[in-house]
């Protein structure tokens, strides 16, 4: 727990962990009053969607920001709350937590002083976004790798079940990022706060860069689909290549497997049976008759 003040504009920021006891009388203390039971719950709640909502004294909003330590294939949020005052605010996050500490250092190195509620809002929700991006990169590489083994006909690609949960989770997050965009949208037409402009300006490049969240997912679910239909119709067509192969070499020896079985019976009087290269011109006979299959199956391009 922690209060961090910005003499020079009048600001207090409580920034609290979910896991302390006395975080409902801080907050309480801070700001001069009592949230509603309801939103005191939705700031404890570790699930809570991307959601909005106001009043007259404070505004509540809460996030989904992305959870470094999962793999980038299957990525997990986590839920950080704001309530929000024209002077205080309180943000509410995991114990582990270190969403906002690029903006902590900013503002100990001088780099980063806000001079208004609007803007330290606007400096946390964009270290959420930021985040969030940072996790393109690692999908995308991880999406290549899988795309050279799918398509490489020497790895037996069985990690199917892993595919189909990631493809199931950029679903969900897709989903989830809407819901934020769309939160951060009615927190911006309701807030209590008075937003000058150029916040205003700031906060619809948090809307944007949730957007390329959002469309990067679908990008990447797109992918999956199409990657998963290739590798599917390039084993079709390596399978339909052996079957061909399989029915030129069965067209060919059908023929001589006859002569074989026609000059295999048991008659006294056979052509050819009695005579000393009577068996080279069958042998002979039949090289002609595979050649000639086989120069006619590659004249129509049937293998």
């Amino acid at each position: 727990m922690a209060l961090h003040t910005f003499s020079a504009a009048g600001l207090r920021w409580l920034d609290l962990r979910r896991d302390e006891t006395d975080g409902e009388k801080r907050i309480e203390a801070e700001l001069g009053f009592r949230p509603h039971d309801r939103h005191l719950s939705d700031l404890r709640n570790v699930a809570h969607p991307p959601y909005f909502d106001g009043t007259d004294e404070y505004d509540l909003l809460v996030m989904r920001v992305l959870d470094s330590v999962t793999p980038p294939e299957e990525p997990q949020t986590r839920a950080i709350a704001f309530l929000i005052t024209n002077d205080a605010l309180v943000t509410v996050r995991a114990p582990e937590d270190d969403t906002f500490d690029p903006v902590l250092a900013q503002c100990a190195r001088g780099e980063a002083s806000p001079e208004s509620i609007g803007e330290l809002v606007y400096l946390l929700l964009d270290s959420i976004a930021e985040r969030l991006l940072d996790l393109r990169d690692p999908l995308t590489e991880k999406l290549n790798v899988w795309q050279e083994r799918l398509l490489d006909p020497m790895d037996p690609f069985n990690d199917w079940q892993v595919l189909m949960r990631v493809r199931s989770r950029m679903r969900w997050l897709g989903g989830r990022m809407a819901m934020q965009r769309e939160a951060v949208d009615q927190w911006r037409a309701n807030t209590v706060l008075t937003l000058s402009p150029d916040v205003a300006i700031r906060l619809n490049d948090i809307d944007e860069h949730i957007a390329r969240v959002e469309h990067h997912v679908g990008v990447i679910q797109g992918d999956i689909d199409s990657l998963v239909q290739v590798h599917f119709a390039a084993s079709s067509q390596k399978t339909n290549q052996i079957m061909q192969l399989l029915a030129v070499l069965s067209a060919v020896f059908l023929p001589l497997n006859l002569m074989a079985g026609i000059f295999g019976m048991n008659f006294v009087d056979m052509p050819l049976l009695h005579l000393a290269w009577g068996g080279t011109v069958t042998i002979l006979l039949m090289i002609s008759v595979a050649g000639g299959l086989l120069w006619w199956f590659r004249k129509r391009r049937w293998f």
